[in-house]
């Protein structure tokens, strides 16, 4: 059973720091339109972000972009199993990074690619100090505590990208057509705007996503929107909420989608937590 020994929460991001002493589950793969900074303090676990797969260690800090596709396969119950994960509104970023410097390398290259990172990685352990007195001094932590902390591990993370040779990883038009999705995963996309704006044909989009998903755009925007839907729904957000957020004008169309993709309704869903 999941302990939150820490929750903070306003609009600008979600900081918990959590534990489960007797760990024996898997978190279900999903995705959401915030960053999430996610730091894993104690436990054995693999860590999936779209198709890569990490095994973490004690100390290591994932940065997991928005409609990132992302979840853990089952922990090992030798160890307890602690992280912090700070989920940040992308708006709350913008203002403070007004020129976009700080997430422009994290944004230009393909997901599930630089995600994750250590001391080693950083060339020293200033972020997960920093981390670890937030939740040693949990009883009088402030917003005030918390900002200063997102930015050192993004701005850090910026560091390690700007010496990072990233010209392997270049963006193919397959990587950005699936960047634009993600971006407008909650909109109204479609695929005629995807059309329109890579001056691509409908068909030709369609055989980019079979080939690197096995699925349509249309499956692909539908599969993710509901794993999104999921995650709010787990998180408290009631249905008709969560079905606004994730893109859907139509309560009903949304309820017959997450009932055929899940096997429950949204309700049903939320109950479960």
């Amino acid at each position: 059973m999941t302990e939150s020994i820490i929750k903070f929460v306003n609009d600008k991001f979600v900081f918990e720091h959590k534990i489960d002493k007797f760990p024996s589950f898997e978190a279900l793969p999903h995705t959401h339109g915030d960053f999430e900074i996610y730091y894993l303090i104690l436990g054995n676990c693999d860590y999936y972000v779209e198709k890569t797969t990490h095994h973490l260690k004690q100390g290591d800090i994932l940065i997991i972009r928005p409609s990132e596709l992302h979840g853990i396969n089952p922990v090992s119950s030798d160890v307890p199993y602690e992280r912090v994960v700070i989920n940040v509104k992308g708006e709350f970023i913008n203002e403070i990074d007004k020129s976009g410097q700080l997430m422009e390398s994290l944004n230009n290259v393909p997901f599930g690619t630089l995600n994750r990172f250590d001391a080693e990685t950083f060339g020293h352990n200033l972020c997960t100090d920093a981390l670890d007195s937030l939740i040693e001094n949990s009883d009088e932590i402030t917003e005030l505590d918390i900002i200063p902390r997102i930015f050192l591990v993004l701005s850090e993370i910026k560091r390690v990208l700007k010496k990072t040779n990233t010209g392997s990883l270049k963006k193919s038009t397959a990587d950005k057509i699936f960047d634009f999705v993600n971006q407008n995963l909650f909109s109204d996309i479609t695929l005629q705007k995807i059309s329109d704006t890579f001056f691509i044909s409908q068909s030709q989009i369609n055989r980019i996503f079979k080939k690197h998903t096995g699925v349509s755009v249309g499956k692909y925007i539908a599969t993710k929107r509901l794993l999104g839907a999921r995650h709010k729904l787990h998180s408290g957000v009631p249905a008709i909420k969560v079905s606004e957020e994730c893109g859907y004008t139509d309560y009903s169309v949304f309820y017959r989608a997450y009932k055929n993709q899940f096997g429950c309704s949204p309700q049903q869903e939320r109950k479960k937590q």
